[in-house]
Parts: C-alpha cells; structure tokens; sequence
C-alpha cells in the first residue's frame, strides 16, 4: 500500500505525515501487525471500562506503557481519595484515526469538581 511509503518514524516532520495518512481502522490494523501501533484502552477495566471499539485506540508502541503509568498514579490517588473521576480524552488531526495527544485526568466529584491530576501524552 503506498500510505506505508509515507510512514517514516525517524524523522518528527515525517512521522506526522506518516500519522496522518492512517485515516481507516483497516490502515490502523495493518500498521498494528507490522508492529508500529498498539491498541489501548481509553479507560481501562480497573476505571470501569469496557474492552469495546469505542473505547480502544491505536498510538505507537510505548505509548500504552507511559498511559499505564499515569493510570497507575491516578488508581493510588484513588485509593487515598474515594470518589475521583478518571478521564482519558484522545484528540485527533484531520481525518487520521492516531490521535496526537491523550488528555489523562482525575477530578474530585461534585460539587467542586477540582482537578487532581492532569497529564497529556504527545504522541505527533
């Protein structure tokens, strides 16, 4: 296929054009099994998350493991303070289906809702 022309992960101007040319799950899938990208969950089981397509998306490979570890970092802040809502938002470029940041929060509840965490994974 020729978008796996485009894909060069050296070179940061080259990666976002590489990036930006999987804009299908079947392009996402591909570069999947050609090792490039990993699917992760947005909110994973232990936040109550469903392993589901709406909730699952593809970021290169390390990206799960830094995710992993602010996720990490939330679930003890949990621990100390019961009632925290957990938010993993992905934003997206254009049409592509790689998402160039993941917003990773923790808020306190109502009323004040008050951030306690706050983190954004860069990923292009």
């Amino acid at each position: 296929m020729r978008f796996l022309d485009a894909l060069k992960f050296w070179d940061k101007k080259e990666q976002i054009t590489g990036f930006a040319a999987i804009d299908s799950l079947g392009k996402a899938h591909l570069m999947t099994d050609k090792g490039m990208l990993e699917p992760i969950y947005l909110k994973t089981a232990r936040f109550g998350g469903a392993e589901t397509p709406e909730n699952r998306v593809y970021v290169p490979i390390g990206i799960g493991s830094i995710k992993a570890r602010h996720d990490a970092a939330i679930e003890k802040l949990m621990e100390e303070t019961p009632g925290l809502f957990y938010a993993c938002l992905p934003k997206y470029r254009g049409m592509s289906r790689i998402p160039y940041e993941l917003v990773i929060s923790a808020t306190s509840p109502e009323p004040e809702k008050k951030v306690v965490y706050s983190e954004t994974i860069s990923i292009w």
